[in-house]
C-alpha cells in the first residue's frame, strides 16, 4: 500500500505544479483546450500504438477471448443500477442522465491511462486498450442519449457519433494491435520518436487537471444528494461490480491465463477512475446540468487521488 501511495504522491506533485501554474496565470483556460487536444490526438495515440506493438500478442487475445466483454457487461449492469438508484433517491428528471453517466462510466484514457501506467507499468496498457473502447461506445450511445434527455434535446445516432467513437486513441490501438499481430517491428528512429511524444501523456494530463482544479472554489463540494450517490457508484459500486464479475470468471475457470491478475487489476481500477471529461462537454452541448458535471469532475479527481491507491492495495490483498 505504501508503494501505491508513493506512486500517487509523485503524480500529485505534478498535478500540484499544474495548480500553481494555473493560480499564477501561466496556464490559463484558453491554453487547456489545445493542450488537451495535443494529449488526446497525439500523445495518447502514440502511447497506445507503441504499447500495443510491445505487449499485444495473438496468444494473449486468444486467452482473453470473451473476457474482452467483461468491461461492457459491468458498465451495462452499472447503468441499470444507476437507473434504479436514480428512481430510488428521486433524482430530478433533468439530472438523471448525468447521474447515470457519472455512476457507470469512467475517465478511462485521459486519467485512467497514466494512472494505470504508473501503478502497474507499461504492460497494463494492453488491458487499458481492451477496456476503453467499451467505455467510449457506451458513452457516445447510451450516455449522450441520456444527457440529451436531460436537456430535452433530440438524440440522433449519425456519422458524427460514429466518428467520435473511432477517436484517435482507439484508431491508434487498432493499428498498433494489427501491426503487432502482423509481426511488424518499427524502425528504431520511429519507435524513439513515438516514445518521445507518448512520454508527454502523463505530465500533460496531470498539469491540465491541476490547472483546472486551480479555478474551482469551494463550490466544487456543493454536490447534493445526486452528486454524492453518483460518486459512490463511481468509486465503490462499479469497481466492486467489475471485480466481482472478474473473480466469478476466474472461479469458473474462464480467466485462466498468466496475466489474469494484471487484467483484473486494470479492469477494476479503470472502473474506479474519475468522471469523464467528455461528460462536462456534452452536458453543455445537450443543455444538461453542466455546472454540476464540472463540479463532479473536479471533486472526483481529488477523491480519486485518495481512493485509487486504496483500491490498488485492496486488489493486492484480494488477488
Amino acid at each position: 500500500m505504501l508503494q501505491a501511495f508513493t506512486g500517487v504522491f509523485s503524480l500529485f506533485c505534478v498535478m500540484a505544479l499544474g495548480w500553481l501554474l494555473g493560480r499564477a496565470g501561466l496556464m490559463t483556460e484558453t491554453m487547456e483546450e489545445p493542450l488537451s487536444r495535443l494529449t488526446i490526438q497525439a500523445a495518447i495515440p502514440c502511447t497506445l500504438f507503441i504499447s500495443c506493438l510491445r505487449y499485444m500478442r495473438a496468444d494473449l487475445l486468444r486467452e482473453v477471448g470473451w473476457l474482452l466483454l467483461l468491461p461492457l457487461v459491468s458498465m451495462l449492469l452499472g447503468w441499470a443500477l444507476a437507473v434504479a438508484a436514480a428512481r430510488l433517491i428521486r433524482v430530478e428528471r433533468e439530472r438523471r442522465g448525468l447521474f447515470c453517466v457519472v455512476f457507470a462510466l469512467s475517465n478511462s484514457i485521459f486519467i485512467g491511462l497514466p494512472l494505470c501506467q504508473s501503478f502497474f507499468g507499461e504492460a497494463s496498457l494492453a488491458f487499458v486498450t481492451m477496456y476503453f473502447p467499451c467505455n467510449t461506445l457506451v458513452f457516445w450511445t447510451l450516455g449522450v442519449a441520456a444527457l440529451s434527455a436531460d436537456g430535452r434535446q433530440p438524440y440522433r445516432l449519425n456519422f458524427q457519433t460514429v466518428k467520435r467513437v473511432f477517436s484517435p486513441p482507439l484508431l491508434a490501438a487498432i493499428l498498433g494491435t494489427a501491426a503487432a499481430l502482423a509481426g511488424w517491428t518499427p524502425p528504431v528512429f520511429l519507435d524513439t520518436a513515438l516514445g518521445y511524444v507518448g512520454g508527454l501523456t502523463v505530465p500533460l494530463n496531470l498539469l491540465i487537471v491541476g490547472a483546472m482544479l486551480s479555478r474551482m472554489g469551494r463550490e466544487m463540494f456543493r454536490l447534493g444528494r445526486t452528486g454524492l450517490v453518483s460518486l459512490a457508484g463511481r468509486f465503490l459500486i462499479l469497481p466492486m461490480l467489475t471485480l466481482g464479475l472478474c473473480l466469478l470468471a476466474r472461479y469458473l475457470g474462464l480467466a485462466d491465463l498468466p496475466e489474469a491478475k494484471l487484467m483484473i487489476s486494470v479492469f477494476t481500477l479503470e472502473a474506479a477512475m474519475p468522471v469523464m471529461n467528455q461528460a462536462v462537454i456534452m452536458a453543455r452541448v445537450c443543455r444538461a446540468d453542466h455546472a454540476l458535471a464540472a463540479r463532479l469532475l473536479t471533486a472526483s479527481c481529488l477523491l480519486g487521488f485518495v481512493l485509487l491507491p486504496i483500491w490498488v492495495w485492496a486488489l493486492e490483498f484480494v488477488l
